[in-house]
């Protein structure tokens, strides 16, 4: 039976789509203390460690000025923080409701926007009281307002925790540990000009492509200015199809980035 190939876009089990990812090279980085491995994709930021006189790296925090020196490049990824993206129509009857694909998804990560373009307001756990507010339930059940019965809904995008089956099914139960990282305590990073396809980035966020991104919380890039410089710029917006951010930085420019 031959292969199929490999499209962008479907190797979703992976923070980064390598198949259309590049990076001028790749630089070992020590990790700081307590922070033993770095998840691929993960937004890196430089700090100076307490006590030892030296620069260390770590996964980005959100917090003002961090300097961003580019994304791990590592086989190691979190269980936690998986992407989905889904579109469906809203019932024209009650009780208006869509059930997602994943039953395991993280609150506070939604992204949900109709075909023609607004963005809908999450109000969980509470029910929608108008039109464009929606609520899911802890087992991923949306629940739409009546009035918008039969509307499409083009984009649904959260972050889910995989079941057991799908982390079989994902990963084939391979081990998903770093191994390496852990007894060396430095992680590869994607230095230079770089465009990274990426799930590394807050999903509740509305994306624009030529727009500017930042780092943030858990690793992850973000439109929150919190941490003041600029990380890189948006080249490629995630789809129903494909739930990759593609991010273009540049880290030999020093301190923020000018795009």
């Amino acid at each position: 039976m031959p292969v199929p190939p490999i499209h962008p876009g479907a190797l979703t089990q992976h923070k980064i789509d390598r198949t259309r990812s590049f990076w001028d090279r790749l630089l070992e980085r020590p990790l700081a203390d307590n922070y033993t491995y770095s998840q691929e994709g993960d937004c890196i930021v430089q700090k100076a460690q307490a006590g030892d006189n030296v620069i260390v790296f770590d996964r980005s925090a959100g917090l003002a000025n961090e300097q961003f020196v580019g994304c791990a490049i590592s086989d190691y990824r979190r269980i936690n923080d998986f992407v989905a993206t889904e579109n469906t129509v809203v019932p024209s009857v009650a009780a208006y409701t869509y059930q997602l694909k994943h039953t395991t998804p993280v609150a506070g990560t939604f992204f949900v926007q109709d075909a023609a373009g607004t963005v809908m307001t999450d109000v969980s756990p509470g029910a929608p009281a108008a039109v464009n507010e929606y609520s899911v339930s802890v087992g991923g059940l949306v629940t739409f307002h009546p009035a918008k019965a039969g509307v499409t809904i083009s984009m649904i995008r959260y972050t889910f925790i995989p079941t057991v089956a799908e982390l079989n099914a994902l990963f084939y139960q391979r081990p998903v540990v770093a191994q390496g990282q852990t007894r060396l305590a430095q992680v590869p990073v994607a230095t230079g000009h770089c465009e990274i396809y990426t799930t590394q980035y807050d999903t509740s966020k509305t994306y624009a492509a030529g727009a500017r991104v930042y780092t943030g919380a858990d690793g992850k890039f973000t439109t929150d200015t919190t941490a003041v410089a600029v990380a890189g710029v948006v080249i490629s917006l995630p789809s129903v199809s494909d739930v990759f951010l593609g991010v273009a930085y540049n880290t030999r420019v020093p301190g923020a980035m000018t795009f």
